[in-house]
């Protein structure tokens, strides 16, 4: 089975499949901002990084979030493919990367990633 990362930035949010990264080393997190503990994040389908206290982290940090179903009809824009603009859609931008699929949601994991200097667009997953 492959394994889907997902980071988001001060300015992006980015998928890839870490089965066909080239990974050189492995970072763990222990999603520990300061003393308060993370785990888990629930998010809906409006939810973006840009403003979002729980997105608030070091870079490279490791969040742990949750897309609730049918996402995918909802109108919040995302900008990017792969890498994401921090006020795109997660929910949004983790079904158009095929880390989710609309009909179920789920879990997927964030990485706090620096940001790029566009975001092209590109058609995927019928967003």
């Amino acid at each position: 089975m492959d394994s889907i990362g997902l980071g988001i930035s001060k300015t992006k949010l980015m998928y890839f499949n870490i089965a066909n990264f080239p990974i050189k080393g492995i970072l763990c997190s222990s999603n520990d901002i300061g003393e308060e503990k993370v785990g888990i994040v629930n998010l809906d389908c409006f939810s973006i990084a840009r403003g979002n206290t729980k997105f608030d982290g070091a870079e490279w940090s490791n969040i742990k979030s949750f897309c609730p179903e049918n996402c995918a009809d909802k109108k919040q824009e995302i900008y990017g493919n792969l890498i994401y603009k921090d006020d795109s859609s997660i929910c949004r931008a983790a079904i158009h990367s095929g880390a989710i699929t609309s009909k179920k949601g789920g879990l997927i994991n964030i990485i706090l990633a620096p940001g790029e200097p566009s975001y092209p667009p590109i058609l995927s997953n019928d967003i």
